[in-house]
């Protein structure tokens, strides 16, 4: 197919600040990539000029939904939404650096029905950041009201509302409870919180990512001489709507020799989140420095 450079604003529900690439640039019916630079006041940056790790899971997801919205648009549909259900084996070489331009590729792996699963690939100047597989459920909920009537109403101004994350919070949500020793933890979210904003307008869920960095921080607060390589696995059982309290649980394990730290978010009796993390000990190494494939 010829070259493509396809704003990702025409293809996926996600809007600012939770919109992260700037265009699609190849698609075949199994795979697509997208480039973007990273901005200086992304959602996910930290003080040291560089995404949050986790943040490569939604780079990931962002570009297998351009992929799908770009094969609704061939077969005349409208722009379709789903819903990330499931992470596997997503290793964090590096990590993204503001200013930097990357490039995001996502294959399908395999889809049944409503269900699809990719593996995906982050790049940026100085290699391979991150790669692993994603679990999708596609359902048109996530979809914004006025793409589908007004499409021409995608430009509206609010990539000027990015924000960065408060210092003294989680993605901003407010630690109303915590107890280290126990590994336990609860946090509230506003409607108002940055991360609602574009994920998704119509119908505001907690990002998937937004869950796995909550667990990723709070690893830091509680056991700072830890870091996570990797996301074993996760799962996303029950979408998380504002305003809401979670209540987050984590313990333990050690499977094969391997240390892990399994979590769990949890909205009044409800499981919402389980993920399991590979854990090591903290390297003095800058994140990206490491080996790269």
């Amino acid at each position: 197919m010829p070259p493509l450079s396809v704003p990702l604003a025409e293809l996926v529900p996600h809007r600012p600040p939770m919109l992260w690439l700037d265009h699609l640039v190849e698609y075949s019916p199994d795979q697509g990539r997208t480039i973007g630079v990273v901005a200086a006041k992304h959602l996910f940056a930290e003080a040291s000029g560089m995404l949050h790790p986790s943040a490569s899971i939604e780079l990931v997801a962002q570009t297998a939904a351009a992929h799908e919205g770009y094969q609704r648009r061939l077969e005349d549909k409208g722009v379709g939404g789903g819903f990330l259900v499931g992470v596997r084996d997503f290793v964090f070489w590096g990590a993204p650096e503001c200013g930097d331009t990357i490039e995001v590729v996502a294959r399908r792996r395999w889809s049944v029905g409503p269900v699809s699963v990719v593996s995906g690939q982050v790049t940026g100047s100085c290699g391979l950041l991150a790669e692993g597989e994603l679990s999708f459920y596609l359902d048109d909920r996530a979809v914004p009201e006025a793409m589908q009537p007004r499409p021409q109403q995608i430009g509206d101004g609010t990539r000027q509302r990015s924000v960065g994350v408060s210092c003294g919070d989680i993605m901003g949500g407010i630690i109303i409870g915590e107890n280290r020793d126990a590994g336990r933890a609860e946090l509230f979210f506003e409607r108002t919180c940055p991360v609602f904003c574009g994920h998704f307008p119509s119908f505001p869920l907690l990002p998937a990512v937004v869950s796995v960095r909550i667990c990723m921080e709070l690893l830091a607060r509680w056991e700072s001489d830890l870091e996570v390589p990797r996301v074993l696995h996760a799962k996303f059982g029950e979408a998380i709507q504002p305003p809401v309290t979670i209540t987050v649980g984590s313990a333990p394990q050690i499977v094969e020799a391997q240390q892990r730290r399994r979590f769990w978010l949890q909205v009044d009796d409800n499981k919402a989140a389980d993920i399991a993390f590979e854990v090591r000990q903290r390297s003095t190494a800058r994140p990206g420095e490491g080996d790269q494939r």
